[in-house]
C-alpha cells in the first residue's frame, strides 16, 4: 500500500456516526443445495443465531472504533426488551462514553432478519421502528463541537429525516458544517422507487448533497436515487462508464468525493476540484483533486456480507482523516470491507488499521478485474486509474 504508512494510530480525529441503528438477527443457514422459500406448514432446520449491532451507526461506527478511530455513536432505541439487548451489545462493542443512545419511551426498537445465502448476497427483512423519529436535534451541539467529521446513515429508513425533501437532514448537515466538520452521508436501498415512496428523491438530493463532502452509496442506491440505468458487461458486472456517469452527477449536485460501492465488483471513487474539496474537507492534499480510481475486491473466505459496504466506508473515512493519499485510502477501504465479510455480522472480523496494513504487506490477493477502455494500472495490483484521473503527488 503506497502513501504514508500508519504503524500506530496516535491521537486520531473524533468522528460522530449518527442515524440508523438496529438489532441484526442472523440465523446460520444450513449449507448444501440452494434453499427454497419456506412453505406453509413446513418445518425447516436452522442453525444458531448471531445477534449483533446493525444499521449504519452499528456497522460504520463500530468498524471505525475497531480500526482505531475515536467514534461516537448517536442513535435512538426503544425502551422495550429488544432495545435492552441492543444497548447491551453497543456497550460491549465501544467504550461507555462513545455510545450516545437515546432511549425513546413507548417506541419500538428497530431490527433486521438477515439471511446470508451461500454464494449469494445477503437478504434482509427490516423494521425501522424508532429510527423513524430520529431528528437532527438528537445530535447535540457539544458533540459536534468536539468532532472532526459527521457521518449520517440510512435516511431512507428514517422517516423524519427525509420528510419535506430532506429538510431535517439538510439542517443537521449545515449545523455540522457551521462548526467546521467534514460531512459524510450513506444511504440504504429501501423505498427508493418513486411508485413505492412519497419521498421525492431527486428533490432531496438537490437540497442535501451541496452540504455533503463524502457520499458513497451502493450501485443499486445510486441508480435508483438518480434514476439512471446501469449497463452491464459480458460478465454481468457494471460497466465503469455507467458508474462514472452516476459519480459525475453526484459531483454536479455538489458532492466533494463521490464513491460507488460495487459489491463483489469493487469500489469506484471520483473527486471534485481543489476549490470544492477545500470547502468542508479535512486538510486534504492537492493529490485528492480530480481523481478517478477503481479498486477490485480482496479474496476472502466469505461468511456473510451484511455490513460490508458500511465497513468499506469506515475504511475510507479512516484513511481520509488520517491524512492518507487517495490510492492507499481506496485500497484500505476495500481491505476493511473485505475483512468484514469473514464473519456473519458486519464488524466482529474488522481488525485494527495496523493489522490491515500487515495483511496487505503480506501480499493479500485481489480478485482479477478488467476495468475497460481508458483505464490504466496504477502500479499497485488491483488498483486502476481512470481516463480522467489527474494524479498529483499520490
Amino acid at each position: 500500500m503506497t502513501g504514508r504508512r500508519l504503524s500506530r494510530v496516535e491521537d486520531p480525529p473524533s468522528v460522530i456516526v449518527a442515524g440508523h441503528i438496529c438489532l441484526d438477527i442472523i440465523p446460520r443457514l444450513p449449507s448444501g443445495p440452494r434453499r427454497r422459500a419456506p412453505r406453509p406448514g413446513s418445518l425447516d432446520p436452522l442453525g444458531p443465531i448471531t445477534l449483533s449491532v446493525g444499521g449504519c451507526v452499528g456497522n460504520t461506527g463500530i468498524a471505525l472504533h475497531r480500526l482505531g478511530m475515536r467514534s461516537t455513536l448517536v442513535a435512538r432505541v426503544g425502551d422495550d426488551r429488544l432495545g435492552g439487548v441492543l444497548s447491551e451489545l453497543v456497550r460491549e462493542a465501544v467504550p461507555g462514553d462513545a455510545a450516545q443512545l437515546i432511549i425513546a419511551a413507548g417506541e419500538p426498537t428497530s431490527y433486521s432478519l438477515i439471511s446470508n445465502l451461500p454464494g449469494r448476497d445477503r437478504a434482509i427483512q427490516h423494521f425501522s421502528g424508532v429510527n423513524d423519529t430520529f431528528a437532527g436535534d438528537d445530535v447535540p451541539d457539544e458533540l459536534l463541537g468536539a468532532a472532526t467529521l459527521l457521518h449520517v446513515g440510512y435516511p431512507p429508513l428514517m422517516a423524519a429525516m427525509v420528510a419535506n425533501d430532506g429538510r431535517e437532514l439538510r439542517r443537521l448537515l449545515e449545523r455540522a458544517r457551521g462548526q467546521g466538520l467534514t460531512t459524510s452521508l450513506d444511504m440504504a436501498n429501501a423505498n427508493l422507487d418513486p411508485g413505492q415512496s412519497p419521498v421525492r428523491w431527486r428533490a432531496l438530493l438537490e437540497r442535501v448533497l451541496p452540504a455533503v463532502d463524502v457520499f458513497m452509496p451502493s450501485l443499486a442506491e445510486a441508480s435508483h436515487l438518480l434514476r439512471r440505468r446501469v449497463h452491464r458487461d459480458e460478465r454481468g458486472g457494471p460497466t465503469l462508464a455507467s458508474v462514472a456517469r452516476l459519480a459525475d452527477e453526484m459531483i454536479g449536485l455538489g458532492v466533494g468525493i463521490a464513491g460507488v460501492k460495487l459489491g463483489e465488483h469493487g469500489l469506484y471513487v471520483r473527486t471534485a476540484s481543489t476549490a470544492r474539496l477545500a470547502v468542508g474537507s479535512h486538510d486534504l492534499s492537492p493529490a485528492w483533486a480530480h481523481r478517478e480510481l477503481y479498486s477490485s475486491v480482496f479474496e476472502t473466505n466469505v461468511v456473510g456480507t451484511a455490513g460490508a459496504g458500511d465497513a468499506t466506508i469506515a475504511g475510507f473515512l479512516f484513511g481520509l482523516l488520517m491524512g492518507l493519499s487517495p490510492s492507499p485510502t481506496v485500497t484500505g477501504a476495500c481491505a476493511v470491507g473485505g475483512s468484514s465479510t469473514e464473519a456473519a455480522d458486519g464488524t466482529s472480523s474488522v481488525p485494527s488499521w495496523p493489522e490491515i496494513e500487515r495483511r496487505l504487506q503480506r501480499g493479500w490477493r485481489r480478485k482479477a478485474a478488467t476495468p475497460g477502455p481508458g483505464w490504466s494500472p496504477s502500479g499497485e495490483p488491483g488498483l486502476w486509474r481512470g481516463p480522467r484521473d489527474m494524479m498529483g503527488a499520490d
